[in-house]
This record gives C-alpha cells, sequence and structure tokens, in this order.
C-alpha cells in the first residue's frame, strides 16, 4: 500500500495523530488543512499500518487519535514487546495471520488489554498484552478478524486482490 492511499483513506484520523511529519509532509499552500507529500508514493511500513490501525479501531475521536495509540500501543505483551511492535511483526508477515485462526481482541475499559492471536511454528499462539482484569467485567471490546488482519498484511506485502482471492480460496 502507498502513503498516499493510506493517507486519502485515513487523513482525518492520521492528521490528528500529529505524526504526519513521518510521511514527509509539510502544510499546503492552497486551502488550509491541505498537505504536500513528498514521500507519498513511499509504502507504508508496518509499524505506521500498526498505528493507523489502533487509532482507526479504537475510535476513541481524533483528539484522542495520539493518546490512544501510545496507551494501546504500548500495553506490554511477552517478553517486554509491546502491543504496536507485536502487531506490526505480525503484519510484515502475512503467513502469520491465517483467517482461521488469528485475530486481535482489544477491551478498551478502565482495565485496558488485548489479545493478538497468531500462527507459528508451534500452532495458533494467543500473547496478551496489559493485564487481564482480576474478575470479569463487561466492557467494550473490538474485535479484529484473522481474514481482516490477513488482507491489511497482504497488502502491505504488495498481493493484489486477485491473489488473495486466490489464497483465500486455497486456505478453505
Amino acid at each position: 500500500m502507498r502513503k498516499a492511499n493510506a493517507v486519502r483513506m485515513l487523513a482525518p484520523t492520521w492528521c490528528a495523530i500529529n505524526t504526519i511529519d513521518q510521511f514527509g509532509a509539510a502544510p499546503g499552500r492552497g486551502r488550509p488543512g491541505t498537505y504536500q507529500f513528498g514521500a507519498a508514493y513511499a509504502e507504508v511500513s508496518t509499524i505506521e499500518a500498526a498505528r493507523m490501525l489502533l487509532a482507526g479501531v479504537i475510535d476513541e475521536g481524533l483528539a484522542a487519535a495520539p493518546s490512544t495509540v501510545i496507551r494501546f500501543g504500548g500495553l506490554l505483551g511477552p517478553a517486554s514487546t509491546t502491543l504496536e511492535g507485536a502487531l506490526a511483526h505480525a503484519l510484515a508477515r502475512p503467513d502469520s495471520l491465517p483467517p482461521i485462526c488469528s485475530g486481535l481482541e482489544i477491551h478498551t475499559d478502565s482495565e485496558v488489554y488485548a489479545l493478538l492471536t497468531t500462527l507459528t511454528a508451534d500452532g495458533a499462539k494467543t500473547a496478551v498484552f496489559g493485564d487481564l482484569p482480576s474478575e470479569e467485567t463487561v466492557d467494550r471490546t473490538i474485535v479484529i478478524s484473522g481474514a481482516a488482519l490477513f488482507a491489511i498484511a497482504s497488502e502491505l506485502a504488495g498481493r493484489s486482490a486477485g491473489d488473495l482471492d486466490d489464497l483465500l480460496k486455497g486456505m478453505k
């Protein structure tokens, strides 16, 4: 996926994250709020995709996007990895995200935590990021299916929609 396409899709969220400089952007001279992207045709990195995904799906509002990415992306998991880093690592390896046995579950209430399930050589593995609540609570839960993660990772890897259809048919 090219940065220009990602920016078009996520411009309001991305601008609110205030990391637009990573795209080499400068305020445009035309209308207020427009940007000129020097690196618009560079590829989106997996860490950038992970940040955009977290900001977009958690959706605590545009003004809160930077703190959302910091709060949820920084959740610690196994071996002190962060959710942001683990998600970026998984997105770099589409084969670790088969639609049938992978996914991301994010709990957003008072005790925030996330569960990322990926496929490893030893089978499906679920990593916990943050602290699981001591007792069962009712909270807002966001679930991103394995199919959605697989599609994102595959597009980042440069696969076309036709390639994805063929891959998904082969997985059934």
